[in-house]
C-alpha cells in the first residue's frame, strides 16, 4: 500500500485581522516570514495565511500534514493560535495527498509506456527526468526504473485503495 508522505489542506475561514493574526503569533512565540502575499510559519506543520490587498485572513492552507489522521489536530493547533479571535472554519478540502511506494524491483518504463499509450496520458523523456507520468482519474504516478512510485494530485484519502490496485495493474 501507499505510504502517505504529506497532505496539503486548504481552509476558507471568517475574515479575521492581519495584525490580530501577527499578534497572536507573537504571543505565542511563533516564528513567521512576512511575504508579499502570505504569511507563512512552522511548527508540526507548515502554515501559510494569504493576505489580500485589504489586510484580513480568510484563506490558509496548511502542508506537512504526515497522514489523515492529523488534518483535525493542525487545524485545532491553528485554532489554538490565533485564540484571541473566534476562527471559523467555513470549508475545508484535501488539495493534495503525496505518497509513495516501493515495488523492490525494477521497473521497465518503456514497457508501461508501450502498453498504457492509448489508455493514459502519459509524459516521458528519459532525458529530462527519469521518472515516467501516468495520469489517472484520482491522481497522477511517477513511475521509476528503480521500483519507486510517488503518487501526487489525489484529493480524496479514499481514493487510495483504489490507486494502489490500479498501480498494480499497470506494473504487472
Amino acid at each position: 500500500m501507499f505510504n502517505i508522505k504529506n497532505i496539503k489542506v486548504s481552509l476558507k475561514i471568517n475574515s479575521i485581522s492581519l495584525n490580530s493574526v501577527l499578534n497572536d503569533l507573537e504571543r505565542n512565540q511563533v516564528l513567521y516570514s512576512i511575504k508579499s502575499n502570505y504569511i507563512i510559519f512552522r511548527k508540526e506543520f507548515v502554515y501559510v495565511l494569504f493576505k489580500p490587498k485589504h489586510l484580513i485572513v480568510n484563506h490558509v492552507n496548511i502542508t506537512k500534514i504526515p497522514d489523515v489522521d492529523s488534518i483535525v489536530k493542525s487545524i485545532d493547533f491553528l485554532k489554538s493560535i490565533l485564540s484571541s479571535q473566534i476562527l471559523e472554519i467555513k470549508s475545508s478540502k484535501v488539495d493534495n495527498i503525496t505518497a509513495v511506494y516501493d515495488m523492490n524491483k525494477e521497473i521497465e518504463q518503456f514497457k508501461i509506456l508501450d502498453s498504457f499509450k492509448d489508455l493514459y496520458h502519459i509524459k516521458f523523456n528519459k532525458e529530462k527526468f527519469p521518472g515516467l507520468f501516468l495520469k489517472v482519474e484520482f491522481g497522477t504516478f511517477i513511475i521509476f526504473h528503480t521500483g519507486k512510485v510517488n503518487l501526487v494530485g489525489c484529493k480524496d484519502p479514499s481514493n487510495l485503495k483504489l490507486l494502489f490496485s490500479q498501480l498494480l495493474d499497470i506494473l504487472k
